[in-house]
């Protein structure tokens, strides 16, 4: 029996030694097919392929474009301490990550970056089975939650009473299956946007943004707000591009912007904006189209949907009229004494009993009565709602469920924004001033001025960045005439309604002649007023102005004035034209006046005639000048 026993214990010590061998073996076999599939991607050099640049927001710096560095400042987005500026580490990192098996929860490295694990598995044949499995409930459930099988580009359109809101928005919707969710409020929107402190100054602003002063995260939200904070508080219509992307592709965006939760970028306004990272995720999703090369300097939110239209990427378009525009439109179908009454009933529902609401017809009393609703809710917008703000709502609500609402299904759809002229532009003119004659060549970086091709840009609004302006002279002499750091034009009309205040600012350098010479001052100026449509044609606006110089031509080089400028602005088909007239008293007793004109002959979306006449006077010096020439946008 003893004999038994030793020979049975010989056995079991025989097979114990033989699993735990196996036992040990296995993490040693785990990790040389870790080194495996490390050694095969850098056989592959798959660090360089564009897809895994792109998946890490990488883009090439110095001249040779070699060394590369990532748009992400956020060093949760690495899994390697060098990733931001090594592609190549980042990929050995995150390989050995999604192999890790210390940790099987949602911090795990397959959850983490679960587009980079789809990508990875396919490009290196890993075997499913060799990963180890782990629990990403969190990402399960916000994916579930999107339910995602359609993407929509937004364009929000110019806002020309906000600074930071002139160029446009750009963000995306993401939808669910129709079956599911017919209701595209219910769907999620995509935003990229500024962290910016509550409230931060416009020059704060404006700076900040121009050297990226500003962390940038994606966020999202329910499309229902945004309609909320677009349509109905900062009064911007939206324009809808549904885009041909598969459910597949719509999955590596969404896997994609998972990464991005929380993960913060500089925010430069010109370039590294919200556009400008809408289209890396379309590029995450379509991997073979190129949309961001042809944004090296400026990424416009106009100029951006034209790129994702030139790829051949929309299939719809549709336009979402801002609550500002519907009280507009309905507004324009009712008399003066009508417009008057709807104003009146939004302060004093008990117009409703007089003759004037009664004696209306069917149709106008609809009318009269949306008008009257909506301009109370525009006014609530930001005051506090009190109790006879509401009672009066209320009222207003209960007359239209008896009478129905205003007929809206006929209001158009206006000029499609990316149909409009392109942002940047050179022109070329020939001139004279005074019995000199001279050429003139003009760089503009962006975007519009206020007789450049109207489609696509609201009236009264003028914004350009960066331009410069040199003139070469008959006997060979070249001078720097301009140098426009920025120059905003705000001219919002006001009516019964709506009562805006119209501005401007800029600010450069301007050659200045009189008759000490001529000097390249450098300047700030800046003006508020208001400003009155006449028809939906001729805007006629006056502001009180200011203006701040250094001028070496001046005793003490530097002087400031004030003054009054009034203009106007018409447009008649392909013609746009400007008036203005404008006089400065200086702080050195001078008094000086400008009378211009400017007008613009559209030659297709992406040109035009200029000719421009202006005299200026101060004290005894007069000088006038006129040109004539080509403006190209590009």
């Amino acid at each position: 029996m003893r004999q038994y026993n030793d020979g049975h214990r010989a056995k079991n010590l025989k097979i114990l030694t033989f699993l735990s061998s196996i036992f040990l073996a296995i993490p040693s076999f785990a990790q040389t097919y870790v080194e495996q599939v490390q050694q095969k991607s850098i056989q592959r050099q798959l660090y360089t392929s564009p897809y895994w640049l792109a998946l890490g927001h990488y883009v090439g710096v110095g001249d040779d474009n070699l060394a590369f560095e990532s748009y992400a400042d956020d060093q949760r987005f690495f899994l390697s301490d060098n990733g931001k500026y090594s592609p190549k580490d980042e990929l050995q990192a995150t390989i050995e990550s999604i192999f890790d098996e210390s940790n099987t929860g949602d911090s795990h490295a397959q959850c983490r970056f679960v587009a980079r694990l789809k990508w990875l598995s396919d490009e290196l044949d890993i075997e499913p089975n060799k990963l180890p499995k782990v629990n990403c409930d969190q990402y399960l459930l916000w994916r579930d939650a999107i339910n995602a099988e359609s993407v929509t580009l937004i364009f929000a359109s110019h806002f020309v009473n906000s600074p930071s809101s002139m160029y446009g928005h750009t963000l995306l919707r993401v939808d669910p299956p129709k079956e599911v969710n017919s209701s595209q409020w219910l769907s999620y929107a995509v935003n990229f946007g500024a962290n910016v402190n509550d409230g931060a100054n416009f020059l704060s602003y404006a700076w900040k943004g121009l050297v990226g002063g500003y962390p940038g995260t994606f966020s999202m939200a329910p499309y229902y707000k945004k309609i909320k904070q677009y349509s109905s508080i900062e009064n911007r219509g939206l324009w809808e591009y549904r885009l041909d992307l598969s459910v597949d592709e719509v999955k590596q965006l969404v896997a994609h912007l998972w990464e991005l939760n929380g993960i913060t970028f500089d925010y430069f306004f010109a370039d590294e904006n919200c556009s400008f990272r809408l289209l890396e995720l379309l590029e995450i999703a379509r991997p073979n189209i190129d949309l961001l090369s042809a944004f090296e300097y400026k990424a416009i939110p106009t100029d951006t949907v034209r790129v994702v239209r030139e790829q051949q990427m929309i299939t719809d378009v549709d336009y979402r009229a801002s609550q500002l525009e519907k009280i507009k439109y309905i507004a324009a179908s009712l008399s003066d004494e009508n417009k008057s009454l709807a104003h009146q009933l939004a302060f004093n529902t008990q117009l409703l009993e007089g003759e004037h609401f009664q004696s209306a017809s069917p149709d106008q009393q609809r009318n009269i009565l949306y008008v009257a609703y909506n301009y109370l809710r525009f006014q609530q917008r930001k005051a506090y709602r009190d109790k006879d703000m509401a009672q009066r709502s209320h009222r207003l609500l209960l007359a239209i469920n008896a009478l129905g609402n205003a007929d809206l299904s006929t209001i158009p759809r206006p000029f499609n924004p990316i149909g409009g002229h392109k942002t940047t532009s050179f022109t070329v003119a020939a001139g004279g001033e005074g019995g000199d004659e001279f050429i003139e060549g003009q760089w503009r970086m962006s975007y519009h001025d206020l007789v450049d091709p109207s489609p696509g840009y609201p009236p009264g609004l003028g914004i350009e960045m960066l331009g410069v302006t040199a003139r070469l002279w008959r006997g060979g002499d070249t001078t720097l005439e301009r140098l426009d750091i920025i120059s905003i034009n705000s001219f919002a009309g006001r009516d019964e309604f709506f009562k805006p205040t119209s501005w401007r600012i800029n600010g450069g350098m301007e050659r200045i002649y009189n008759a000490g010479g001529d000097q390249l001052v450098s300047h700030v100026s800046g003006g508020r007023g208001l400003s009155y449509e006449f028809g939906s044609n001729l805007l006629a606006y006056t502001l009180l102005t200011g203006r701040y110089e250094y001028n070496e031509m001046l005793a003490h080089n530097h002087q400031l004035g004030a003054g009054l400028a009034l203009g106007f602005i018409a447009s008649m088909d392909k013609l746009n034209t400007s008036l203005e007239l404008s006089s400065l008293k200086l702080g050195n007793g001078a008094e000086r006046y400008s009378f211009a004109v400017d007008l613009s002959y559209a030659l297709g979306s992406n040109g035009a005639l200029r000719l421009s006449l202006e005299s200026a006077k101060e004290e005894h010096y007069e000088e006038n000048n006129i040109k004539f020439g080509y403006r190209y946008f590009y």
